[in-house]
């Protein structure tokens, strides 16, 4: 179990369940502005603009992570609220492109201390957060943007991420476009009771999440 290494690795268990929490909440939090830019203001409404990791990710996807290594996030999203045809692919992206943006910050990071010559303890332990910073956002971009159902890539590559432009049905219709594209297409979101839709383990020693947005 993952968290077997607070023990034989304190200093890795703690670098990478901290960059695992912070990367997850900045991903969420990008798919609540992004979800906002777009018209829908759900998310912000219920609190969700925040980097508290107990709204964005509750306390059983932390409590998951330092025990086994899972760890998940969710945010609800109004499909019905966006004002244009892509917004849906737009807020599914934000979360992934967080990441992209973060792993270049932390390799840029690293890259800099590599390039002062560096060899205090301290400079070192600074590099092993920054690359476990580097891995995670890396992994986290990559993974959520596959075209896999329940990812957030199958909203955001044609033709996985077709469906009716919101902008232009009714709200009576646009919801019931959102629902029927929920069923047919991927597991329902569990909005309402507030669990977790993409949880996975990972492999070794490394946890990873995977995050998304909720449609409610």
């Amino acid at each position: 179990m993952f968290i077997a290494q607070l023990w034989s690795n304190p200093v890795h268990f703690i670098f990478w369940t901290v960059m695992v929490v912070f990367s997850v909440c900045c991903h969420e939090l990008a798919h609540v502005y992004a979800a906002l830019s777009q018209g829908d203001d759900t998310a912000a409404r219920k609190g969700y603009l925040t980097l508290d990791p107990l709204k964005l990710m509750g306390p059983a996807s932390l409590v998951a992570l330092a025990f086994i290594g899972i760890a998940w996030g969710a945010v609800p999203v109004t499909p019905s609220r966006f004002r244009r045809g892509y917004s849906h692919a737009v807020v599914s992206a934000a979360g992934p492109g967080t990441n992209l943006l973060l792993a270049v910050i932390f390799a840029l990071a690293t890259a800099f201390i590599h390039s002062r010559g560096a060899s205090m303890e301290s400079a070192s332990m600074f590099v092993r957060f920054f690359f476990a910073g580097l891995q995670v956002n890396c992994m986290l971009a990559i993974l959520n943007i596959l075209p896999i159902p329940m990812f957030d890539g199958w909203e955001v590559w044609p033709p996985t991420s077709s469906r009716p432009s919101t902008a232009s049905l009714p709200k009576s219709a646009s919801r019931e476009a959102g629902s029927s594209f929920s069923s047919s297409s991927r597991p329902p979101c569990q909005a309402t009771s507030g669990a977790p839709r993409k949880p996975w383990l990972a492999s070794c020693s490394a946890p990873l999440c995977i995050c998304c947005p909720r449609q409610v």
